[in-house]
């Protein structure tokens, strides 16, 4: 039976069903990671995405909600663990890059994925979730776009305007002037001495969402961005309107994609683009704070995979037919020599 396929008849509302299968699910990251089997930097980077999703817009099925659901089944059979990580991969890459409209513009989260799964990591796996649902949830956060990698709310931003630009950028460090860092908002928060997942949510919101958010935005309105999102738009014969949407067709390509690859056939570039809005090669020095917490354990893991029917000194292991296998980890020093 391919260890994939999973009754989806248990996602309702991200409750703490789907809860207990991400906490699986990072764990099998996790263990992926410290075996090699897979670049800790592309680790990293899925458990951020799937660490920050909750619910999708318009009714849709959470993001990775049957990938998240297949996790009991991969840590059971590792063999199918790198077809399994590569899906969640280019799933999140995928919706990424859903608004990316014309060649060089880069699909930017209005607020990283990285500051919303490090707002959380510290916490149990379900009060994690419970946190993501009361920011996507409560009226009192409707400002707050919904979290997570969701196609309607990613910001098409030209790479100046993203990276690079010393004066300001959407990764602008707001302390350094100058200084491009992209971990900024996933470090230093005063919100980690706050345990309570309702409380916390008030004070991630406040202290990281908020004003993230308010910089993103600033970022894609910023006039040389809309010059660029203009030119695409009139090469494509489109408003800039249609030129971004994230409407999909019958294949699941966004419209906005279908312009891109359209405008890339016909010749259009980032270069000839960078020539015509004038912009010249200097850049913002990149400063990056790294959150090194993400491949650290939840403080419930082995009590999550007790709630899910499984032991909690499950390992992996290299089998003596090359294959890797589950396995128990004693608990007995004299049987580890």
């Amino acid at each position: 039976m391919d260890a994939r396929r999973i009754d989806l008849s248990d996602v309702i509302n991200i409750g703490t069903s789907y809860a207990d299968h991400l906490g699986i699910a990072e764990d099998v990251i996790k263990q992926g990671a410290q075996l090699g089997l897979i670049d800790q930097s592309k680790a990293k980077r899925v458990l951020r995405m799937i660490g920050a999703q909750g619910e999708s817009p318009n009714g849709r099925l959470p993001l990775f909600a049957a990938d998240i659901l297949a996790a009991p089944a991969i840590m059971e059979n590792p063999q199918e663990f790198k077809s399994w990580f590569n899906a969640l991969d280019n799933k999140g890459t995928k919706e990424q890059q859903a608004a990316n409209a014309f060649p060089g513009v880069h699909g930017h989260h209005g607020n990283s994925v990285s500051s919303i799964a490090a707002s959380g990591q510290d916490l149990p796996v379900r009060d994690h979730m419970s946190m993501i649902n009361e920011i996507n949830r409560n009226p009192e956060y409707a400002d707050v776009d919904m979290l997570g990698t969701n196609r309607e709310n990613m910001l098409a931003i030209i790479e100046r305007k993203h990276l690079k630009d010393k004066e300001f950028n959407a990764h602008s460090d707001p302390l350094v002037d100058g200084v491009t860092n992209t971990g900024y908002w996933q470090t230093d928060q005063s919100y980690h001495d706050e345990m309570d997942p309702v409380k916390r949510a008030a004070l991630v919101v406040d202290e990281t969402l908020r004003p993230q958010q308010m910089v993103s935005k600033a970022a894609f309105n910023d006039p040389l961005n809309q010059e660029a999102i203009a030119i695409a738009a009139a090469d494509a014969g489109v408003t800039p309107e249609e030129l971004l949407s994230v409407d999909t067709n019958d294949k699941g390509k966004t419209m906005a994609n279908q312009y891109r690859d359209e405008l890339k056939a016909s010749g259009f570039d980032s270069k000839g683009m960078n020539q015509v809005l004038g912009i010249d090669r200097s850049s913002a020095r990149n400063d990056t704070t790294s959150n090194s917490g993400v491949l650290n354990d939840r403080p419930d893991v082995s009590d999550n995979r007790r709630r899910m029917g499984m032991s909690g000194n499950v390992i992996w292991e290299l089998g003596a037919d090359g294959e890797l296998h589950a396995a128990l980890k004693s608990n007995n020093s004299r049987r580890r020599r």
